[in-house]
């Protein structure tokens, strides 16, 4: 079995949003073989595993060769997450973090492997794309400039064997730059940022991790609302509401 990615997705209280990951998981378009590894506490807000395998075929026929679910007895940060499941990954090109809630563009695995493949990076991300809010019903577009201060963007991956170097932690927020600042200290950075745009979407304002709208009451420019319909070209948003 010649699995290149981990596609790593924690969740906490998500509920059926997480759907949304594992339809654009089903939708890959992609000749790597790839696994996915959940992370999630059991309550009465969890996706839960029984869903997951609802799914199962059509991850199959997407490239998926093999499932690892992890189930916490309570809730613990999200670095201490990304820790749990970089142990139990197998040794492969790269680790995909895949949030609950966002839908991923068909492409997401494939150009991802490329880049660790043919670039020889040890960290990849995208440097733009759309947010959604179920909340205010608004598509708002994420392009940064380049000086732009975060050093995450999108769509994150990291080498496999660095993040299986990640530290014990229990680091709870901003976590996208406490893996950057602590993995560069490890060894240097090696950077791809992918500039290709594909139709996938971060959802913001449904559930109680992504509740905070600053960025839709008070837009920058580095998030431009739109008139975008977004719904339109993702159907499968329609199916959630509050």
């Amino acid at each position: 079995m010649n699995i290149t990615a981990t596609v790593a997705m924690p969740l906490y209280n998500m509920g059926k949003i997480a759907e949304l990951a594992l339809e654009g998981l089903c939708n890959q378009v992609t000749d790597y073989k790839w696994e996915l590894i959940v992370c999630e506490e059991q309550n009465d807000q969890m996706l839960g595993w029984e869903k997951i395998q609802e799914y199962e075929d059509s991850l199959i026929e997407a490239g998926c060769e093999s499932f690892g679910y992890i189930p916490l007895k309570e809730w613990i940060p999200l670095g201490q997450k990304w820790k749990i499941m970089a142990e139990l990954a197998s040794d492969t090109e790269c680790f995909i973090l895949q949030a609950g809630d966002c839908y991923p563009h068909d492409r997401r695995i494939e150009e991802t492997v490329d880049a660790f493949l043919a670039m020889q990076c040890n960290y990849h991300d995208e440097q733009k794309g759309y947010f959604y809010s179920f909340k205010h019903k608004k598509t708002i577009f994420f392009d940064p400039a380049p000086n732009y201060f975060h050093p995450c963007r999108l769509n994150m991956a990291w080498k496999t064997s660095l993040i299986k170097k990640l530290p014990d932690n229990k680091v709870r927020k901003s976590v996208d730059g406490y893996l950057y600042n602590t993995l560069k200290a490890i060894v240097p950075i090696i950077p791809y940022r992918n500039k290709s745009f594909h139709i996938g979407v971060d959802t913001h304002g449904y559930n109680n991790i992504s509740k905070r709208a600053q960025f839709f009451t008070k837009p920058n420019n580095i998030f431009k609302p739109t008139e975008v319909d977004i719904t339109e070209e993702l159907p499968i948003l329609k199916k959630f509401t509050l």
